[in-house]
């Protein structure tokens, strides 16, 4: 049975092993299986999900962000007005907050709803919830805000 990963949009990648130049093992998640199909997560490795929906197999690093400091600055996203455009993610010693890029989907609705025929559909709700699925699905997120722990203490580090 070879290992498959389906990412937070749905799709579905399938763990390969192909070989380098010099004649090392090379894994890698593809939508097709190809070369050699991987029966077993090498020891040492990991699945991980980007917040964009890349799947890839990393090494494992003991993580140094404690959940407590994590919830903090998850809770901080969450207050903000339009806290559905942003993603935290953690990895090993530091914690990135991505913005989705492109229009906002409450923007997209609110011009939807100025049009005529849009009012008119009598399931309008139900529209809007499908365009924020897409939105959710299909929207990119790119790094704004890094904080790095160093020595114990975080630093920012914006991503301008």
């Amino acid at each position: 049975m070879s290992i498959t990963h389906t990412n937070h949009k749905g799709l579905t990648f399938y763990l390969c092993k192909g070989v380098t130049k010099t004649g090392k093992p090379r894994y890698y998640f593809a939508r097709e299986p190809k070369d050699k199909a991987v029966e077993q997560v090498p020891a040492g490795f990991t699945i991980s999900e980007s917040v964009n929906g890349v799947v890839s197999l990393t090494k494992v690093k003991p993580m140094l962000i404690l959940p407590a400091e994590l919830a903090v600055i998850e809770a901080a996203v969450r207050r903000h007005p339009k806290s559905h455009n942003y993603r935290v993610s953690a990895k090993h010693d530091e914690i990135q907050v991505y913005e989705r890029t492109g229009a906002d989907p409450a923007d997209v609705i609110r011009v939807l709803q100025e049009n005529e025929f849009f009012r008119s559909l009598v399931e309008q709700q139900r529209l809007s919830d499908q365009i924020y699925d897409e939105f959710e699905r299909n929207g990119h997120f790119t790094p704004v805000l890094c904080f790095i722990l160093t020595n114990g203490n975080y630093s920012a580090c914006p991503f301008f």
